[in-house]
């Protein structure tokens, strides 16, 4: 992609938004990983919902947002490094 195609792409936001929505998505997956991300995830996700006190109801939203998160990253996977790591199949287990 052309940087000029990029206020088409991402029309109402600024040069600078841009920047800084790359910058923040580059420092999430220079800290987690872009592979391990979506594993550490499906794994956090399994670890709530095997606790007792856990209140699936109360955090259903919250399961759903990580859940897209995996689903955003493996996308990423596939577009960036064609690699499909997790689906949101694997919580299940």
């Amino acid at each position: 992609m052309e940087f000029k195609d990029l206020a088409t792409k991402f029309e109402g936001l600024t040069a600078d938004q841009v920047g800084v929505l790359a910058e923040f998505g580059k420092n999430i997956l220079d800290d987690a990983g872009i592979f391990g991300l979506p594993s550490y995830l499906l794994g956090l996700i399994q670890d709530m919902l095997n606790t007792d006190e856990f209140d699936i109801e109360e955090n259903r939203l919250t399961i759903r947002s990580l859940l897209h998160i995996v689903e955003l990253v493996n996308d990423l996977n596939i577009r960036c490094w064609d690699c499909l790591l997790y689906t949101s199949d694997a919580a299940d287990e």
